[in-house]
């Protein structure tokens, strides 16, 4: 049995509807609280109500939380193939501390795990952010990491995560990585990950920059982890890159499926950094999680393209082109607002 951690949030959501196609059982751990309806919902986008309620009735779900050793390992039990995705993504620098904790000893007790219960093979769904960086170059699996460089919270904990699936792989585990830049696919929380960007660009975006960086639809990557999954490739990560494509063309090419104006202001760093700094005096008042920080500003400007070659010599695959991702992207979000 295949066993998913991260099945309520968007990409474990698609990636649990992909295997159920074939599967006539999946596990999926999950916190308490989580809302285990989004999986639901994002089942709907692309099958009739009736149909989505029969596969998601095939899922075993477990509350676990990944930071409990003994849940995740009794979680274990009979299954054969782990798919990890759970990780907490923030870039409010508040929640540093908290984002390298979760991310590392989650990661750690799931590998740990999966050792003692014999797992056939793990799929450690990463980041671009745990890559090195380049300075004119893509960037590749092989990028080596500065020790100069001031590391947001969210990069260094998907870096010490894949620290501890490396440190499995040498103790037996059979072990292959993803390394995704930013996954196109909508969430029935609209105000989270890539979902948020279409949101916004509906809702009527003023402003863009003109950083670039690596865009992959959320099918492309539940396709190439399911591949990789069934080949003999073991200790490899490999970056899952459709295209490099600048914040502003994004914003852009978003704007024209919604039929809406496209943002026509450039922020600039100078403009950013008054903002990130605004919301911080804000923040300190209001107590709510500042808008712009810090980190989304450093992203927002930076540019940095990757290479998936690797992975293109490693397995025949073709990935949708990022115009077509949005347009059906588009076409999803406007489906779930009637769901």
């Amino acid at each position: 049995m295949k066993l998913i951690t991260g099945a309520t949030g968007m990409l474990g959501a698609h990636l649990a509807y992909k295997l159920l196609q074939t599967e006539n059982k999946i596990k999926a751990i999950k916190r308490k609280n989580s809302k285990i309806e989004n999986t639901l919902k994002t089942f709907q986008f692309y099958t009739s109500k009736i149909k989505a309620q029969k596969l998601f009735a095939k899922i075993e779900w477990i509350n676990a939380d990944i930071l409990d050793y003994q849940p995740v390992y009794d979680a274990l039990e009979n299954v054969s193939e782990v798919y990890h995705a759970a990780a907490i993504i923030s870039f409010n620098p508040a929640d540093r501390k908290k984002i390298i904790e979760n991310n590392t000893e989650g990661t750690a007790n799931i590998v740990n795990a999966a050792i003692k219960k014999n797992i056939t093979k793990f799929c450690h769904i990463s980041s671009i952010a745990a890559l090195g960086q380049e300075t004119n170059n893509q960037i590749t699996e092989k990028s080596v990491r500065s020790s100069d460089i001031n590391y947001t919270g969210y990069q260094q904990s998907k870096y010490m995560s894949e620290l501890e699936v490396w440190r499995a792989a040498e103790e037996g585990l059979n072990v292959v990585i993803l390394n995704p830049p930013i996954i196109l696919g909508i969430s029935p929380n609209k105000t989270l990950g890539s979902t948020s960007i279409f949101y916004n660009v509906e809702k009527g975006l003023n402003f863009y920059t003109n950083g670039i960086t690596g865009y992959t639809d959320v099918q492309d990557i539940v396709n190439i982890a399911i591949i990789l999954m069934g080949k003999n490739i073991s200790k490899e990560r490999f970056i899952v890159n459709s295209e490099n494509i600048s914040y502003r063309k994004i914003l852009n090419l978003i704007a024209d499926e919604f039929e809406t104006k496209h943002p026509k202001y450039q922020a600039n760093k100078f403009m950013l950094d008054l903002a990130w700094r605004f919301e911080k005096i804000k923040t300190f008042f209001t107590r709510k999680p500042p808008v712009i920080t810090k980190d989304v500003v450093k992203s927002a400007v930076s540019i940095e393209k990757y290479s998936s070659q690797k992975l293109l010599d490693a397995i025949d695959y073709k990935f949708m082109p990022i115009e077509e991702s949005i347009k059906k992207n588009v076409t999803i979000y406007k489906k779930m607002i009637t769901l």
